[in-house]
């Protein structure tokens, strides 16, 4: 459904507001696929015979600098000869960002170097077509989603990856895992949009953060559905099998959001898959489901950078992660620009919070009263800062957004959430990992769950867990070299405090890493 804020508009300005989301997704594709190829935008300019300055206006539209029909077609050929893009869809995709149609390039083009080296593959719209077979509006449930009330920014990739698993025909239960505030849901909403129309039945979006029995689950769907019609219904019988009645011969998506701290209700997705066998879920949750048959994609933070000799501010206003601290620092203060003053600072504020948006939210909402600089500096005396309502207690609430999940108010919050969902064997395992500053071997790990008198199974246990909870990540890497990533920002807290975030564990050839935003704070 169209959004309220835009039906309000002028015909005209809705489509400069098109344009404009086409031109930033357009920049994010092709900064995302050159860098890939481990190309500068510099690089990107000379071949197009510009100055790095100059194309960087034109991607960001400043001062009505404009790409032409021309640069767009240099630029997908320039991508084209990198290996930046490989298949056909790419490249048509980003031809119709920018409005124009395959047939922009000539039959003699597509055949030519570069482009003839490009995979000849059909769209990913076209695939979502012959996928689903879309019945006409007027037979289709009316579901409403949330509307947003801020821009997506750096997940244009992994929005396509998203979209491409649902349209596969084995893919009906896909979870989207990360820790708190990576941004799963406002992601899924997104996937959501994109791909609504090919569901004939629609997408039926499922709030479970409020609830606290996996008992009301089923009630919960049943009332987004809009089925609840009579006192009757409410009884946990009826309510189950009117669900199943309706979905039956349904072509439905059920986007069910926030369901880590319910999943003795896992059994009633399994349910629902088998007794309705055309619809799909998409679920968010900080843990995974564990059932066979579903399929996971994690959410990681925002790309990075920390700032370097001979890296300019036009390339680092590039970067995902600074592109939403500058975003949301100008919605609290309008007067707030990227300088070649401040940009360093933002990077490295960005760098420290590890790139989760939420924590870059948080600390944007502080410009208001603070600098890049002077916040760079509270980060580095306080790595709990983000952790309070307040700075210093000099501004009681400043960050504390009323229309927000409590659980979203503040970081600790957010952790805390997740961190009292874990057993307790969990927790303690968890807290011993504060230890380490720049990560642990599998023999430092050892060494301290077996003096406690703990086997290798009951830690190895417990480690799984906390990487199915998205409080630790697993990285692979095709080397047997061990490997640690050492993040400045994560502090290994004391005996009294769990640290949160940072630390890197390495197991054989793979390498832990605690996934949650570096905050310690008491454990009680």
């Amino acid at each position: 459904m169209k959004r309220n804020s835009i039906n309000n508009t002028s015909p005209k300005q809705r489509s400069n507001i098109k344009a404009t989301i086409q031109l930033a997704r357009f920049r994010e594709q092709i900064t995302t696929a050159r860098r890939r190829a481990g190309y500068l935008q510099k690089d990107l300019a000379a071949a197009l015979g510009l100055e790095s300055h100059s194309l960087s206006h034109k991607l960001h539209g400043s001062d009505d600098a404009l790409l032409s029909h021309k640069e767009v077609k240099q630029i997908i050929k320039t991508l084209a000869d990198w290996g930046a893009i490989t298949n056909h869809t790419e490249a048509i995709e980003l031809l119709a960002l920018m409005g124009l149609k395959p047939e922009a390039f000539s039959t003699n083009e597509w055949d030519m170097s570069p482009l003839d080296r490009l995979e000849r593959t059909p769209p990913i719209a076209l695939l979502l077509d012959e996928t689903f077979s879309p019945t006409p509006s007027s037979s289709r449930r009316c579901f409403q989603l949330p509307a947003d009330l801020t821009s997506l920014i750096g997940r244009e990739s992994l929005l396509q990856q998203i979209c491409e698993q649902l349209q596969r025909a084995d893919v009906r239960l896909l979870t989207l895992t990360g820790t708190g505030g990576i941004g799963k849901t406002r992601l899924a909403l997104e996937v959501a949009r994109l791909i609504e129309k090919h569901f004939p039945d629609g997408i039926c979006f499922v709030s479970l953060a409020a609830l606290r029995d996996p008992r009301l689950v089923s009630s919960a769907i049943t009332q987004a559905l809009g089925l609840l019609d009579s006192p009757a219904d409410h009884t946990h019988g009826n309510i189950d099998y009117q669900l199943q009645s309706f979905l039956r011969e349904k072509q439905l998506l059920l986007l069910l959001d926030n369901f880590e701290h319910l999943l003795g209700a896992v059994s009633l997705i399994i349910t629902l898959l088998e007794r309705a066998p055309q619809i799909k879920i998409l679920v968010t949750s900080r843990a995974v489901l564990s059932l066979y048959g579903e399929h996971l994609m994690e959410v990681p933070p925002l790309e990075i950078a920390m700032p370097k000799k001979g890296v300019g501010r036009d390339m680092l206003a590039q970067i995902p992660a600074i592109q939403l601290f500058v975003e949301r620092a100008q919605a609290v203060q309008r007067a707030f620009v990227l300088t070649t003053h401040n940009v360093s600072a933002v990077a490295e504020i960005c760098v420290r919070l590890d790139g989760l948006p939420l924590a870059i939210e948080l600390a944007a909402a502080r410009i208001r009263f603070s600098s890049p600089s002077q916040l760079l500096k509270q980060l580095k005396e306080d790595r709990n800062d983000l952790s309070k309502r307040t700075i210093k207690r000099k501004h009681p609430s400043l960050i504390q957004w009323r229309n927000l999940p409590e659980r979203q108010q503040t970081l600790s919050q957010t952790i805390d959430w997740g961190y009292q969902l874990l057993q307790p064997e969990e927790q303690l395992l968890f807290t011993r990992l504060g230890v380490f500053t720049d990560g642990f071997t599998e023999e430092a790990l050892q060494a301290i769950v077996t003096s406690a008198g703990e086997t290798e199974h009951d830690y190895l246990v417990c480690l799984e867990s906390l990487v199915n909870q998205s409080f630790v990540a697993r990285h692979f890497f095709f080397r047997s070299r061990k490997r640690t990533r050492n993040t400045s920002f994560f502090s290994p807290g004391n005996a009294s405090q769990l640290c949160i975030g940072g630390v890197t564990a390495e197991w054989g050839i793979d390498a832990y890493s605690v996934e949650t935003c570096g905050i310690s704070f008491t454990t009680g």
